[in-house]
């Protein structure tokens, strides 16, 4: 009887192990396709957001175009600037303001770099660019008065609604660019190229 009874709480303790086995591995494979599955679901979203009509590839060049003309602008800003507007310069806006306008110049110099370089920005890059830009042409006076400068800002500002507002990556998911900001950087290339043409056609008439 005792030798019945002991096997029989083998068995059963055999059973339990097995079990406790099976109920492991079950719970590893749903552990293994729950990640595959998530991976599989990253990357239909990364594919979805790459496809033809979502404008992936005009973002990145759009946003490495701005940054490049940025990156001159604060780079002859940072080496005319005393000299136009500085305390000694021929035009000066306001004393102490060298130290300003080259920090201006510098951090100007340093995002557009940054965005030209990783094809990478959000909505926070890009205002503080246009910020940045801005405050500049704001106490350059004459020398900032011609219509480059304004274009630029208003380049600058459409830039803006192409990016994510926090997400730095080149392709994000969530946040393809807008139609609209793509037909307005169109509109805006229709008007640059007619006013070239008519300020042409005053010039050749003169």
């Amino acid at each position: 009887m005792a030798a019945a009874s002991d096997s029989s709480g083998s068995s059963v303790r055999k059973r339990r192990v097995d079990s406790s086995k099976t109920e492991t591995k079950s719970a590893d494979s749903s552990e293994e396709h729950g990640a595959e599955s998530s991976g599989d679901t990253e990357k239909e979203k990364r594919f979805a957001s790459t496809q033809r009509g979502t404008y992936w590839l005009t973002r990145i060049v759009l946003l490495r175009a701005v940054a490049f003309i940025y990156f001159v602008a604060f780079s002859v800003a940072y080496n005319q600037n005393r000299q136009l507007i500085g305390e000694n310069g021929l035009m000066p806006y306001w004393s102490d303001m060298d130290a300003n306008l080259d920090g201006i110049a510098l951090a100007g110099m340093a995002l557009s770099a940054f965005v030209l370089v990783t094809g990478m920005a959000n909505m926070v890059i890009m205002v503080t660019l246009w910020v940045l830009y801005h405050s500049l042409v704001s106490v350059g006076q004459l020398w900032y008065s011609f219509g480059w400068e304004s274009q630029l800002l208003e380049t600058g500002f459409l830039a803006i609604f192409l990016c994510p507002l926090w997400t730095l990556s080149q392709v994000p998911l969530r946040c393809p660019p807008s139609l609209i900001c793509i037909w307005t950087f169109r509109w805006l290339i229709v008007r640059i190229m007619l006013g070239a043409n008519a300020t042409f056609g005053e010039v050749s008439l003169l």
